[in-house]
């Protein structure tokens, strides 16, 4: 026979706690906000498709017209485009930025 000792079972692990965790989540819902990549744009700016010059591919064409209307926030929030999307059509005059 062994004289090998039983090994102990290792003690229950808790989670930590946090600070957050004494609030409700309706408390801590309300003040997480979710944070929007803006890329350098003014998130109230509206974004209007420019009709005098129009993209090649049809469905930036389609996504231009979608688009058009929409604040820059609000087009973000569709994850239509990334803020990358916008700067280029802005830069290369698809799209024209309003205050």
């Amino acid at each position: 026979m062994s004289t090998a000792k039983a090994k102990k079972a290792s003690p229950k692990v808790t989670a930590i706690k946090s600070a957050s965790a004494k609030r409700p989540l309706a408390a801590i819902a309300k003040t997480a906000a979710k944070k929007v990549n803006s890329g350098g744009l003014d998130l109230q700016a509206t974004l209007k498709a420019n009709p005098d010059k129009i993209a090649r591919a049809t469905h930036n064409q389609d996504r231009h017209k979608e688009l058009s209307g929409k604040t820059v926030q609000e087009a973000l929030a569709t994850r239509m485009v990334d803020a990358r999307d916008i700067r280029y059509d802005v830069a290369k005059g698809f799209m024209l930025l309003g205050a």
